[in-house]
């Protein structure tokens, strides 16, 4: 009866049935959550992952131009509650999705923005934003630019 229990619950099933590429299941389930965690203003963070697992979604489908309104969402209001952690996930999540769709300059000046972010606020994501720039610099041709990455990568973990 409890109107959050009931949102708990569609966002874990939306989230075993996005593991298990059940994306159908899993976008019904994770829609009831979050329009249950929109109307709860103490629940942004939970709103949030519920657009990453909507994006998820899309992205399982290749439709990547569906997925970015909500990315930019999730980024909005990890702006809005200034959660650093998710707001560097937010453009690392629309940088991979401009990658997969093959806008690799919109892809780069993504992951440039989390990786700003990653090395003053999240440290410990840095890797990660780091190998999909240099992944995606090399695609571009822009070996150049990718090694410098490489460089302070590798220097990060000595």
């Amino acid at each position: 009866s409890d109107e959050i229990e009931k949102a708990e619950f569609h966002f874990k099933v939306a989230e075993a049935y996005y593991h298990m590429k059940q994306t159908h299941v899993s976008m019904h389930h994770i829609l009831q959550a979050l329009d249950i965690y929109q109307n709860h203003p103490l629940y942004s963070i939970r709103t949030i992952q519920s657009l990453f697992v909507i994006a998820g979604n899309y992205d399982d489908f290749k439709h990547y131009g569906k997925a970015l309104p909500h990315l930019e969402a999730a980024l909005k209001l990890a702006m809005d509650i200034q959660n650093d952690r998710f707001l560097a996930i937010s453009l690392l999540n629309i940088a991979n999705s401009y990658d997969r769709s093959g806008d690799d300059q919109m892809a780069v000046e993504h992951f440039q923005k989390a990786a700003k972010v990653s090395r003053e606020k999240v440290p410990d994501l840095l890797p990660k934003v780091l190998f999909g720039l240099i992944w995606t610099l090399c695609k571009a041709g822009q070996t150049q630019k990718a090694f410098h990455f490489i460089e302070e990568g590798l220097n990060r973990n000595t």
